[in-house]
């Protein structure tokens, strides 16, 4: 009511509300109004806003005859703050009218809330949907999404404070859904006082600024209302209860507005704009929510991701192989023991390259000695070891020649790392090495003084350490082995301060080197002439006469003389190694020339064959047209004969053809010849099937001697250049004597003798087909 409102504060003094330390917000009001309902809520997109305060701005603007005294006293009796003013260039007159005002009694505006939650509790597979609402009358809906069924369910409101305490709304702190059909709240003031605030309370007190004014009525502040579901049991949704929390957030918080009216004025060419900033409560839902139920994919998921992140499954197969296996488990903790020492495992990577080395030297035919630089180990050399190695497999027909000649081929491209096409001592080690920890380079840098060692290296390496003193204690060694191999002078202080026991050693290791210095020494002491021990010029001549009496000089002749020879045999044994290499490989090389050539000749024989095949095939269809076209002259040389013998019945006998080619009583007759056949023709036999075996049983084409030097390996003559083709024809005993081929070589025919039968000479023997048959009928 209004006498209600009028007794408030920002009412009766509404000038004690005033603010004017910034210079962005100057507040002045002067009233307390009363404003229709439409304007004392407003719903601003999620949020609802109550105005407490109203700062309005009214600029009316009229022109020509709107102008005047008239427009003048109407502006004046708006406001005591209104503004008139005239431009008389534009001919235009304003009135300026600025407001600021509360509203009468916004504490007591209702704010009512209705709410509900829905929830996938399958967690997006095979969606189980539970639905609830405050206003829902003991009701909720469950099931899957288009087969949702009501069923008996309870939501809880309940409203409480920012410190967790319940705070009564429109008279209780706990509604249920049948309390909150028509909705859950009170007046703003109660909500405000579920905060602990009002909008009298000065916002200083609760965020320090100095730019607040000081009460919250002129500036605004949001009210947030949090809702928290949550269900009372797992896997139960008949109860879910929604805590309702209320906390205040200081800001400021206003809105604006302005309008463009046609309003009344003294005037009609006039408008007036109305522009409102307007400060007040904002109040906004924010909702969220957690639901527990029972999930066997996501307690299975659980597990096995606990297990995996907590190598589980590798401790347990660890412990089985070192505790569960026997005398396998103790193998097993003895390789998982060991500790690996690198500067003591050099020793065995060096024995390892000295058997491959070994191993190398072997593969190159046992050459033991020489430097193995020279040596190369090529692909077909590979490929011989290897054919002895998987020789079983070969044989079972497991591994085939083509895929071992691949696989030596990709096994020697990477064995053979620069490409040269052989591979050197240096390839093989680095291969044999391959599958070591240490390698030839690594071992290199590993002993290498002039290499630079960090300081951390030389703090946490141990390795390097005990390197360091064993080279140290070697070094000591031998500089105590070279100080007694060094003779001193007998009057020296060395000589003097080690005692008899310093002569004995020195002339013990002497004694292995020369004997006949000990010798002369001996005679030397046992006549008396040392017992003075000379010093000084006496003693170095005395040295140098003992000296003297060695006959160094002849001994070191003989040392060169015997090096010398040494060399020499050395340098033979390395030529004839070398030479025999060269042997080898010149041999290997002709071996594979005569397996090209032989490959060569069985594709010409086949070539030669399919062309024979096709012009027989030829001639056997000119025989059947030719036996046919025969046939019917034989039929009328007899009806002929028939008559003439009636009319003559002398016995005249028919000239038959002898030897002839075609069919019997063809006029074209062919004599095989029966001369001797030279050793330029060759003899055809009268069948295709023989002259197909004949060239089959021919002898070889080269005549290869193991007994005799490679220079007796030499191919036959070769005709019409035809290259590594000897010249065919019909060998006899004579010339295959010459030629050194046996009568195994030779056909079953050309054995035999070939009278009567039909030869041809031939300086050409792969002329076609068809010029041979041809000379055969007598066409050429």
């Amino acid at each position: 009511s209004s006498s209600s409102s009028s007794s408030k504060p920002h009412c009766h003094k509404p000038a004690s509300y005033g603010h004017a330390r910034h210079s962005d917000f100057q507040f002045r009001p002067d009233s307390c109004r009363q404003v229709p309902q439409h304007e004392a809520c407003l719903e601003t997109g999620p949020s609802l806003f109550v105005p407490t305060f109203v700062q309005a701005n009214n600029n009316w603007r009229g022109t020509g005859r709107s102008c005047g005294s008239q427009a003048q006293g109407w502006c004046k009796s708006r406001s005591a703050t209104a503004a008139y003013a005239v431009d008389a260039s534009k001919g235009t007159c304003s009135c300026n009218v600025d407001q600021q005002y509360f509203l009468a009694n916004p504490e007591a505006q209702r704010v009512l809330l209705l709410h509900g939650y829905e929830v996938d509790i399958a967690g997006g597979l095979n969606p189980r949907l539970v639905r609830g609402s405050s206003a829902s009358g003991d009701k909720k809906t469950e099931g899957a999404p288009g087969d949702m069924k009501a069923t008996e369910g309870q939501l809880i409101t309940r409203i409480q404070s920012s410190s967790g305490e319940p705070c009564q709304v429109g008279g209780r702190s706990d509604w249920t859904e049948a309390d909150a059909r028509a909705g859950i709240g009170g007046e703003l003031s109660e909500w405000l006082a579920c905060a602990g605030l009002t909008l009298d309370t000065d916002p200083r007190s609760i965020t320090p600024a100095d730019a607040f004014p000081p009460h919250l009525r002129t500036m605004g502040l949001t009210l947030q209302l949090r809702l928290d579901y949550r269900n009372s049991k797992t896997d139960d949704f008949g109860q879910v209860d929604c805590f309702l929390t209320v906390v205040a957030m200081v800001t400021w918080t206003r809105r604006q507005r302005a309008d463009l009216i046609t309003a009344p004025g003294p005037g009609v060419d006039s408008q007036e704009t109305l522009r409102k900033t307007i400060y007040g409560v904002s109040i906004e839902l924010n909702a969220k929510g957690k639901f527990y139920t029972y999930s066997i994919a996501d307690a299975l998921s659980f597990i096995v991701q606990s297990i995996v992140i907590l190598q589980i499954p590798l401790f347990i197969v660890e412990f089985v192989a070192l505790y569960c296996l026997g005398i396998l488990s103790e193998i097993y903790r003895n390789a998982r023991r060991s500790q690996l020492n690198v500067y003591k495992h050099f020793h065995g990577a060096i024995a390892r390259m000295m058997i491959a080395e070994m191993g190398f030297r072997g593969l190159m035919g046992g050459a033991w000695h020489g430097s193995v630089l020279k040596l190369h180990l090529t692909e077909q050399g590979v490929l011989e070891h290897l054919t002895d190695v998987f020789g079983d497999q070969i044989s079972a027909g497991t591994l085939q020649m083509g895929e071992l000649q691949r696989m030596v081929a990709v096994t020697f491209r990477h064995i053979d790392a620069d490409g040269t096409g052989s591979v050197t001592c240096g390839e093989f080690i680095h291969s044999f090495m391959s599958g070591e920890l240490i390698t030839v380079p690594t071992m290199a840098r590993y002993f290498d003084d002039d290499i630079k060692v960090g300081p951390l290296r030389v703090l946490l390496d141990s390795n390097w350490h005990e390197r360091k003193q064993d080279v140290m204690q070697w070094k000591a060694a031998n500089q105590a082995k070279e100080e007694k191999l060094t003779p001193h002078p007998e009057g020296s202080p060395e000589s003097s301060e080690n005692g008899p026991s310093r002569e004995i050693s020195r002339q013990s290791v002497q004694s292995e080197e020369m004997p006949a210095k000990i010798a002369n020494d001996a005679e030397v002491n046992d006549s008396g002439l040392n017992d003075r021990h000379p010093v000084g010029f006496d003693a170095v001549m005395q040295r140098l006469e003992a000296l003297e009496a060695l006959n160094l000089e002849h001994r070191l002749g003989q040392l060169e003389a015997d090096e010398i020879l040494r060399r020499e045999d050395s340098l033979r044994i390395t030529r004839q190694e070398e030479d025999e290499v060269d042997l080898k490989a010149a041999l290997t090389a002709l071996i594979g020339r005569v397996d090209e050539l032989d490959l060569a000749m069985v594709g010409v024989r086949h070539e030669v064959w399919r062309g024979l095949d096709n012009e027989a095939m030829a001639m056997r269809r000119d025989r059947s047209r030719e036996s046919k076209f025969d046939s019917r002259e034989a039929l009328a040389m007899r009806r002929e004969k028939s008559r003439e013998s009636k009319l003559d019945p002398r016995d005249d006998s028919t000239l038959q053809p002898v030897g002839s080619f075609g069919s019997r009583g063809s006029k074209r007759t062919y004599q095989w010849s029966s001369t001797a056949a030279s050793s330029a023709s060759f003899g055809f036999p009268p069948t295709d099937r023989r002259l197909q075996r004949a060239l089959e049983e021919a002898p070889p084409l080269w005549d290869v001697a193991h007994e005799k030097e490679m220079a007796a390996v030499v191919p036959r003559p070769s005709t019409r250049g035809w290259h590594g083709i000897p010249p065919t024809g019909n060998p006899s005993r004579e010339n295959t004597a010459v030629s050194g081929v046996s009568d195994s070589c030779l056909s079953k025919e050309l054995r035999e003798n070939t009278g009567g039968t039909y030869t041809s000479s031939y300086s050409n023997p792969w002329r076609s087909a068809a010029e041979v048959l041809r000379q055969m009928k007598g066409e050429v």
